[in-house]
């Protein structure tokens, strides 16, 4: 069973109802690091970004990288670019180590009143489950999360009610499946989680997620764990998208960005450049729901990189090869033909599919089909890619 899953509660996921996307802008939150943010306008979409995990509780690990650490950078990707978009108000509920003195200091003087929060939704859904009003489903099966990881996430969707949020969204990376802390298992690839369907708030945050999903699946493979495959998978269980009626208002989704042991994770050049291309298609997916004059983006904005040295075959763990996967990606050539992302992921690992790619690309732009980045290619990269040329 999961350690990851340790977040995710045995008791059903409840009757929502709704959302409201027209609140008013909350001029008092908290951000990362006590920043202030830029006034926004008075019916900015309000969004809170919550990084899986704490200090306390952190996570599945892989060859020492903890997965609390990476939901917190990933989640600070997404925060600065919904941060700089004046149509959003957004807050991060982890700051670091632990969640933010808004957090901590509710978690703390509410105590009581969440746990009466907790026993009163689970109460309402063990009744509606026995009057057959909710029929039980279970698409991924999830351990009971521990006492205080339960108080936490119930406290933040009594929070979240509170304060008007339109939005939450949980940042998590999965744990390793048939794998060890240091043996990689044998699936790859993201999976967004909603509420099911036969709850009305499946209504306001599916649309969302399928943008999201749209937009992430263009570059990066969806989890090929059979009970994941859908992608975009409808949960009844999960606290974070609102365990036993504990959501009003609020559209919730848990992101799980891809497996903990996946090397462009686990590797600290490419990591970074992965979570700003992770990041930059979620917040466009939610963009494009929510801006109705939305217009794609040229294919190099927010991308920009420039290839300095040749790139070739067995190359791996490098920067370089992870920016041409994603650039021969954007040029629809990788992975290539019959190949999926799972087999060939953006990883940094310059291998045959790769080679195959890179020549299609050469082919494309009528360069010598060698496989190998040399000269020309760069210059041909920098030029699409990188705006500059590679002289």
């Amino acid at each position: 069973m999961s350690l990851k899953k340790n977040y995710r509660s045995v008791f059903i996921f409840a009757l929502l109802v709704g959302i409201s996307f027209m609140t008013e802008a909350n001029a008092e939150s908290a951000v990362a690091g006590g920043a202030a943010q830029e006034p926004k306008p008075e019916k900015a979409i309000k969004i809170l970004i919550v990084p899986g995990h704490d200090g306390i509780s952190s996570g599945a690990s892989f060859h020492g990288v903890r997965e609390a650490d990476l939901n917190m950078e990933m989640s600070k990707e997404l925060f600065d670019l919904f941060r700089d978009d004046k149509k959003f108000d957004v807050m991060l509920a982890r700051n670091g180590i632990f969640f933010t003195n808004v957090f901590q200091n509710y978690f703390t003087e509410k105590k009581a009143d969440i746990l009466e929060f907790i026993r009163a939704h689970e109460e309402a859904m063990d009744n509606f489950i026995q009057r057959g009003l909710v029929e039980v489903h279970q698409s991924v099966p999830h351990n009971r999360a521990p006492d205080d990881t339960r108080l936490k996430l119930f406290g933040i969707n009594k929070w979240v009610n509170e304060n008007g949020i339109d939005l939450v969204i949980h940042v998590h990376f999965n744990e390793y499946r048939n794998g060890t802390a240091t043996k990689t298992g044998k699936y790859s690839g993201f999976v967004i989680y909603v509420p099911e369907k036969q709850y009305p708030n499946a209504t306001a945050t599916m649309p969302i997620a399928q943008s999201v999903y749209d937009r992430l699946t263009l570059f990066f493979a969806q989890s090929d764990m059979p009970e994941e495959s859908a992608g975009v998978v409808e949960d009844q269980e999960l606290i974070a998208v609102g365990a036993s009626k504990s959501l009003d208002t609020a559209a919730a989704m848990l992101i799980e960005y891809g497996y903990l042991y996946e090397p462009q994770f686990i590797d600290e050049k490419i990591r970074p450049l992965a979570f700003k291309k992770l990041a930059a298609q979620t917040y466009l997916g939610i963009q494009k729901y929510f801006n109705k004059e939305y217009s794609e983006p040229d294919k190099s904005a927010g991308f920009p990189y420039q290839w300095k040295r040749n790139v070739s075959l067995k190359m791996k763990n490098d920067k370089d090869v992870f920016a041409l996967q994603i650039a021969l990606t954007e040029e629809n050539l990788y992975p290539p033909k019959n190949k999926s992302k799972n087999d060939c992921p953006a990883s940094g690992y310059f291998g045959n599919c790769t080679l195959l790619a890179v020549k299609q690309f050469q082919k494309k732009y009528n360069i010598p089909q060698t496989g190998f980045v040399g000269k020309l290619t760069r210059k041909k990269l920098n030029a699409l890619y990188g705006g500059i040329n590679d002289a």
